[in-house]
């Protein structure tokens, strides 16, 4: 394409010159009258043009890329089909009878064994004299009444018996799981009767109860035997007598037990 444009170029440009020279020899003719001939030849040849001769380029080459040929690809191998795989029918379900198993006969409810209700104790006699008095006195402060319990009672009756025999009114508690209350004197007065002023010498000691009300506060040992037997949530009560008489001087011991045992320290009485 550029050799072409070039040839055409110098093609133009001598057609231009020709046209040149043609219109100035037209030009000298007319001019014949006035000049020489010979001066419009020479001004016609003096304008001849001269074309070049055009180089012809080195034809160009462009190199193309190599095509590399795909190597052939291995045949595939034939794979095998899978084998049809044939389906067990399915067996008929079995029933296999189970033998019913009674259900066992509920157990009847046990009844109840009921408490046995406290014997009276005896009108007249020791044990009657400390519970009366207890409940009078619980009475007069706006608290329950108690009842007699044996095994409370039983409990009194050992610790007194230990106290009698000492002999000695140096008392000292039995530690036992109870509430206790212990009186001691030298009288010969009615046995049965020597319960009610243990009690009324225990209540006594009200007046001798802190300000605060909480046990514990002030001289717990002066009213200590008042706040428990008028301790709300006391609710059984078992006493006995202890005697000693060998010595010529007929010694008393009075125990009480209480439960529940109250005398909480840091709280009032219920």
């Amino acid at each position: 394409m550029v050799k072409l444009a070039s040839i055409m170029v110098i093609a133009v440009a001598a057609l231009s010159a020709t046209d040149s020279v043609s219109a100035a020899g037209l030009k000298c003719r007319r001019r014949l009258a006035a000049r020489h001939e010979g001066n419009c030849k020479k001004r016609v040849t003096s304008t001849a043009a001269v074309f070049p001769t055009a180089t012809p380029e080195p034809p160009s080459y462009v190199e193309l890329p190599k095509v590399v040929p795909t190597p052939a690809l291995p045949a595939p191998k034939p794979v095998d089909s899978p084998k049809p795989i044939s389906t067990p029918k399915p067996e008929p379900a079995k029933f296999v009878s189970v033998p019913t198993v009674p259900k066992p006969k509920p157990e009847p409810t046990p009844t109840p064994i009921p408490k046995p209700e406290p014997k009276p104790v005896p009108k007249g006699s020791f044990q009657d004299d400390c519970l009366a008095t207890h409940n009078r006195l619980r009475a007069q402060d706006g608290k329950g009444a108690l009842v007699w319990s044996a095994k409370a009672a039983a409990h009194a009756q050992n610790w007194a018996n230990t106290l009698a025999a000492s002999g000695k009114f140096d008392l000292e508690h039995s530690g036992g799981p109870f509430g206790e209350n212990l009186f001691a004197s030298s009288t010969s007065g009615d046995e049965n009767q020597a319960c009610g002023p243990a009690v009324q010498s225990w209540y006594d000691e009200k007046s001798l109860m802190p300000k605060s009300g909480l046990i514990g506060d002030g001289d717990f040992h002066a009213y200590g035997h008042y706040s428990q037997v008028v301790w709300g949530t006391t609710k059984e009560l078992g006493c006995a007598l202890g005697v000693n008489d060998g010595t010529g001087q007929k010694l008393s011991f009075v125990v009480c037990e209480y439960f529940p045992a109250g005398n909480f320290v840091g709280q009032p009485i219920p």
